[in-house]
């Protein structure tokens, strides 16, 4: 009997013990996932929160970054003084500009052309005369541009002579530190133009940074790179020449800074003309900058080849986005159509276009020597 009590007590036992075994199965299930999960859970809080350390030490960076730039800015614009180194309030300069040019060695037919000032932004032409030979001032198909030319000439020696009175405005466009970091607000981005196909200038292009570039960015990136380039009186005059590693002439930098600037989605344009400091004294060769566009500004100059040489001035033509005294506007881009008008055919004409020159059959002919002169005016605050 004490063995019948003791198996039946055991098979009890027994069935109590299965019973509870699932049960205990389904509760450690559970909890062994729940602790599994605590652990994971753990250890992507930590990962977490290294990120958000890290993202913070980045930003950090970034910020005491942006702030040495800034500080950088601000003293390269700053006289010792502590001023701006800027005009403000606008100062009208006002000078007369004399050019003679003497041809030589000139075949019977050919023309005079000459570029014209004309009113500009920032230039007020109140008077204009052309003497010596006879002919008409006409505009250029682009509609900005104006050229004096002459009637066809007969014997191999002429002298041009243009005489200007020019009201200059000095001051700035507003400073570029306020294009820093944005972009172009959707549908008022400016028209850009067709950039150059250039291999040459496509591989500087692709060397200064990533094609994700803001504005600001990428005219920074430009201008430095175009200042790497050596500049020379003799340099070439073509963009694409002096990205292959050629010397530069001021209208080659210029070209091939604005070619830069279209390239990354900048709008960009040469500028033609004249530059004596001070508007005074004599000049024998003409000059060229860049005008560029930034979110919130609009067009500005930027001088590559004055920056290079110049190191600071009351009126200092290096600061870029200031509007000099020190130049006169005569062209505004590379080329330039003259129509035709009945007696002078349709004539395209590309590079330096400021001194006055002579054409047969849409060559240049003969010889030339020009000089500018500039005798400056009171200046008169706004």
């Amino acid at each position: 009997m004490g063995n019948g009590l003791y198996k039946e007590s055991l098979v009890k036992s027994i069935k109590v013990y299965l019973a509870l075994v699932p049960c205990a199965f389904l509760l450690a299930g559970p909890l062994g996932c729940a602790a599994d999960e605590s652990e994971e859970m753990e250890r992507m809080k930590q990962a977490q929160a290294e990120q958000a350390r890290v993202e913070d030490e980045r930003k950090k960076g970034n910020s005491e970054e942006n702030d040495k730039q800034l500080e950088a800015d601000k003293a390269s614009l700053a006289k010792p003084s502590g001023k701006p180194d800027r005009p403000t309030p606008f100062v009208d300069r006002s000078c007369t500009l004399s050019i003679k040019a003497t041809f030589t060695e000139l075949p019977d037919g050919a023309r005079v052309l000459a570029a014209s000032a004309r009113d500009g932004r920032f230039q007020k032409v109140t008077k204009s005369e052309h003497s010596g030979i006879s002919g008409a001032v006409m505009p250029a198909e682009d509609g900005h541009n104006l050229f004096f030319v002459s009637d066809a000439l007969k014997g191999s020696e002429h002298t041009y002579e243009a005489k200007y009175q020019i009201t200059r405005r000095v001051g700035t466009q507003g400073s570029l530190d306020i294009a820093r970091g944005t972009t172009w607000d959707e549908g008022k981005k400016p028209e850009v133009g067709a950039p150059s196909a250039d291999a040459n200038i496509t591989k500087v292009s692709q060397g200064l940074g990533e094609d994700s570039l803001k504005p600001f960015d990428a005219f920074q990136a430009a201008i430095g790179e175009s200042m790497k380039r050596e500049v020379s009186e003799d340099g070439s005059d073509s963009a694409a020449e002096v990205a292959g590693g050629s010397k530069a002439s001021a209208h080659g930098l210029a070209s091939l800074l604005s070619e830069l600037l279209k390239s990354r989605g900048v709008p960009a344009r040469v500028m033609q003309g004249l530059h004596r400091s001070k508007l005074e004294g004599e000049a024998k060769r003409s000059h060229a900058w860049t005008e560029f566009q930034l979110p919130g500004i609009s067009w500005a100059p930027a001088d590559p080849t004055l920056r290079r040489r110049h190191t600071g001035g009351e009126d200092d033509p290096t600061f870029l986005g200031t509007i000099p005294s020190d130049r006169i506007t005569f062209l505004i881009g590379s080329s330039v159509v003259i129509p035709e008008d009945g007696t002078l055919p349709r004539t395209a004409l590309e590079g330096d276009l400021v001194a006055p020159f002579a054409m047969l059959d849409g060559k240049r002919v003969g010889k030339v020597t020009w000089t500018a002169e500039f005798t400056p005016g009171a200046p008169q605050k706004k």
